[in-house]
């Protein structure tokens, strides 16, 4: 008889998991509107995503643990979209959690090494508190404690009507996989175009 809790307990723990997955899926959140700069100092607002796919991810260009792995992986899927003819269609950005650091000079720096086709791709600075309000609201974690930063290792792919349609953590995902993805994404805006 002292058998049957744990047994109802993960009966129930399993049925909810089948219904929670039944439920209906909300809107897919939207990207949140931003004005900041890119590593040319040229402005970059939410509008001028529109249109196009969007790769977006956090780092800052001091970073020696998670950024480097994840950029590596994003230079290859974005030389893979090259390769395809899907260039004109995707859009990558990357957001530095470090503003008052990372100056346009410097994300422009970081691009070159990093060897990021800057012509399809923004590495994002601006006023702290617009960073931080925009990487909050793309529910990214993020902190920035005496120098000490910290953020979550994701990667957003938003479509073109600025909807954030794939999460997925970076250092998880191989190039193909990321390109996948994007691929996905690119199928369903012009899905959408068409009708079907």
């Amino acid at each position: 008889m002292a058998g049957w809790w744990p047994r109802l307990a993960l009966t129930a723990a399993f049925l909810s998991g089948l219904l929670a997955g039944c439920a209906p899926r909300g809107e897919p959140a939207r990207l949140p509107p931003f004005a900041l700069v890119n590593q040319d100092g040229r402005p970059v607002r939410t509008e001028d995503l529109r249109g196009r796919v969007t790769v977006l991810t956090v780092m800052f260009a001091r970073c020696a643990e998670s950024c480097p792995l994840v950029t590596a992986r994003l230079v290859r899927a974005q030389a893979e979209l090259r390769a395809a003819g899907l260039t004109g269609r995707v859009r990558f950005v990357s957001i530095t959690v470090d503003p008052l650091v990372d100056a346009p000079a410097i994300l422009a720096r970081y691009a070159a090494r990093v060897g990021a086709d800057t012509s399809a791709w923004d590495f994002l600075t601006g006023p702290p508190e617009q960073v931080q309000r925009l990487v909050h609201g793309l529910d990214v974690p993020a902190t920035n404690e005496g120098g000490r930063i910290g953020h979550g290792d994701v990667v957003l792919v938003v479509d073109a009507g600025g909807r954030i349609v794939e999460r997925a953590a970076g250092t998880a995902l191989a190039p193909s996989a990321i390109v996948a993805r994007i691929r996905r994404a690119v199928a369903r805006d012009a899905s959408a175009r068409t009708g079907w």
